[in-house]
C-alpha cells in the first residue's frame, strides 16, 4: 500500500489572484483527518476560495455536496465506505454545475492521465504543488461559472488497455460483484444465458483479468463498486 503523502506545502502567500471578483466555494472531501484539514488550511488563504465543507468519504461527500452546493470539490480517490469514483459519477448526476477535482496519492494511476474517463474536471497527484493545485481550482469554478460541458465518459470503465466498458458490459460487471451468475444476470437484465456469458467473456478480456475475481477487483480499486456491493445477497443463479 502506498503511503499517503502529507499536504502541500504552501510556498508563496498568493497565488493566481487574477480570479477575486467571485468567490469559489470550495468543499475537501478526504479520509485522513491530516491531509483534508492541512489542505483545507492552506487553501483558504487564498484570494477568493472559500471552504465550505468537509466529509472524510464518498457518502458522506455526496450528502454534503447536496446541502452546501459548492463550486468545486476536491475528493480523495481512494476511501473507505465509497470510493472517489463512485461519488464524483453521483455527484455530478446530482449537481451538474458543481466541479470535481479529484486527488491521488498513487502516482500509478491511470487516471492521472485521463482525468475525462473519470467525470471529473481534473485529477491531480496528491503531490502537486500549492500553486497548481490552485490554478486547477480556478479552471474548475470558471467551467463550472461559463457552464461549460464536462465529459461524462467516465460514467463507463476503462480497462488497463484503454478500452472502456459499455454501460452494459458496466451492469454486468455490477451484478457479478453481487454475486449473481449468468442465469441470474440474464434474469435481471431480460438477456438470453449465453449472451450475457458472451459479454462476460469481453469484460474479461477489456480489464485484461483471467476471471470474475479479477475483474471484481480491478472495478473495486477503480472505486466504482462501493455503491454496488454493499448489502446485496448473494444469488448465483
Amino acid at each position: 500500500m502506498t503511503e499517503r503523502p502529507t499536504a502541500p506545502t504552501l510556498d508563496s502567500p498568493e497565488i493566481g489572484t487574477d480570479h477575486q471578483d467571485r468567490t469559489i466555494r470550495l468543499m475537501v472531501v478526504d479520509d485522513s483527518h491530516l491531509f483534508r484539514t492541512g489542505l483545507a488550511s492552506l487553501l483558504s488563504t487564498q484570494p477568493g476560495i472559500e471552504v465550505v465543507g468537509f466529509a472524510e468519504n464518498g457518502k458522506e461527500a455526496a450528502r454534503r455536496a447536496l446541502e452546501l452546493r459548492p463550486d468545486v470539490i476536491t475528493i480523495d480517490l481512494h476511501m473507505p465506505v465509497q470510493g472517489g469514483l463512485s461519488a464524483t459519477r453521483e455527484i455530478i448526476d446530482r449537481l451538474p454545475a458543481t466541479r470535481v477535482v479529484l486527488l491521488t496519492g498513487l502516482v500509478t494511476d491511470d487516471w492521472l492521465h485521463d482525468p475525462a474517463a473519470t467525470g471529473a474536471f481534473a485529477c491531480l497527484s496528491k503531490d502537486t504543488t500549492i500553486q497548481e493545485m490552485v490554478k486547477v481550482i480556478r479552471s474548475a469554478a470558471e467551467s463550472s461559472w461559463s457552464g461549460a460541458p464536462v465529459s461524462r465518459s467516465g460514467l463507463n470503465l476503462r480497462g488497463p488497455r484503454g478500452a472502456r466498458l459499455t454501460r452494459r458490459e458496466l451492469e454486468i460487471l455490477l451484478l457479478l460483484a453481487k454475486g449473481y451468475g449468468p442465469a441470474g444476470i440474464a434474469s435481471q437484465l431480460g438477456l438470453r444465458p449465453r449472451t450475457v456469458s458472451g459479454y462476460v467473456s469481453v469484460i474479461y478480456s477489456k480489464l485484461g483479468t483471467q476471471g470474475r475475481s479479477g475483474a471484481i477487483l480491478y472495478a473495486a480499486r477503480a472505486g466504482l463498486l462501493d455503491d454496488a456491493t454493499g448489502d446485496a445477497p448473494l444469488k448465483t443463479g
